[in-house]
C-alpha cells in the first residue's frame, strides 16, 4: 500500500507501509545536484582553521568520522577574527561566493579544478604575479603558470587532498620565484570534494 505523495520542496515523499517494516522511498520530480543533497555539517577558516559557526548555530566541532569520505559536509571560510585583521568582508564559504568579489579581497585567491587548471584568478594574485587572468585562466597552475610551484611540497600536497576525496585544508610558508625577484608568501590550500573545486590563498608573509 501506498499512501499520497507529500511535497517536500523539489522531493515527492512516498511511504511504503508493511507489516514487518517501515520504508521511506524518495521519488525526484525534479533534478537535484549532488550538492543540493549535502548538508553542511561544518565550516573552517581557510586561514587559522578555526571553527565557524554554522548559520543558526554555534561553531561545530566535527565528529571523527565526519569527512572521511569526501561527504562530511565540511566547508572553507574566512572567520570573523580573520575578517576583522584583514578588513575585509566576511565569507561562508569559499565555494560559493560571488566571483566577481573576489577582486576585493586583499590577498591572492586561485580557484582550480581537480587538475590544477586556473578558474578564477583575481587582482591581488595578478599584482603580486604579474600576470594578467586573460593569460592565466584555463591553464594548468602547477606547470604552466607557476611552474615553482610543481614540487611536493605544494603541488604534491594539493594531489593528496584531490586523492583522498575528503575536504582538507592545509597551510605553508612557500618562495614564490618572479622574473628577477622572490617573494616569500604564506599558503592556504583547501579542497571542496563536493564541489571539486580547490582553492590557493596567497598572502605575504609577515
Amino acid at each position: 500500500m501506498h499512501s499520497r505523495p507529500e511535497r517536500l520542496g523539489s522531493v515527492s515523499l512516498w511511504i511504503r507501509c508493511s507489516l514487518k517494516d517501515l520504508t521511506l522511498v524518495f521519488e525526484l520530480a525534479e533534478p537535484v545536484s549532488p550538492q543540493e543533497l549535502e548538508v553542511i555539517v561544518a565550516t573552517v577558516c581557510a586561514w587559522c582553521e578555526s571553527r565557524m559557526p554554522v548559520e543558526g548555530g554555534t561553531a561545530h566541532e566535527p565528529a571523527a568520522h565526519e569527512g572521511e569520505d569526501g561527504l562530511g559536509g565540511v566547508s572553507h571560510g574566512i572567520c570573523a577574527r580573520c575578517v576583522a585583521d584583514m578588513g575585509i568582508i566576511p565569507i561562508e564559504n569559499l565555494a560559493t561566493f560571488d566571483r566577481s568579489r573576489f577582486d576585493e579581497l586583499p590577498f591572492g585567491i586561485i580557484e582550480v579544478d581537480r587538475d590544477g587548471r586556473v578558474l578564477t584568478y583575481n587582482r591581488w594574485e595578478e599584482e603580486l604575479a604579474g600576470r594578467h587572468r586573460e593569460e592565466t585562466l584555463g591553464k594548468l597552475f602547477f606547470s604552466e603558470v607557476a611552474p615553482c610551484t610543481g614540487v611536493a611540497e605544494f603541488e604534491g600536497r594539493f594531489r593528496s587532498m584531490v586523492a583522498r576525496n575528503e575536504s582538507r585544508r592545509e597551510e605553508l610558508d612557500f618562495v614564490f620565484r618572479f622574473p628577477g625577484e622572490e617573494r616569500l608568501v604564506n599558503i592556504s590550500l583547501t579542497w571542496d570534494p563536493r564541489w571539486q573545486r580547490g582553492f590557493i590563498l596567497v598572502r605575504a608573509s609577515q
